[in-house]
């Protein structure tokens, strides 16, 4: 029961680290910070990753994002 409850807020987490490197390997720092904070402050990103809420859209947006990071080429 542990885990659902502390799995989205973790993978939350990660996601918007994950966002901060992708807009900082676009664009630069700046960018980076941007995109993590829109993220972090996003309504719908926020429901799918409150306290409790067990479900697979968490490891779907992260591994989007991951993905992407992974093959961009500058």
């Amino acid at each position: 029961m542990d885990v659902c409850i502390i799995f989205p807020v973790l993978f939350g987490a990660l996601t918007c680290i994950v966002a901060y490197f992708f807009g900082k390997d676009i664009g630069g720092k700046e960018v980076g910070l941007l995109s993590s904070l829109f993220l972090a402050v996003s309504p719908a990103y926020i429901g799918r990753t409150i306290l409790g809420f067990y479900d697979t859209e968490t490891v779907g947006i992260l591994a989007t994002l991951l993905s992407a990071l992974f093959f961009y080429v500058p």
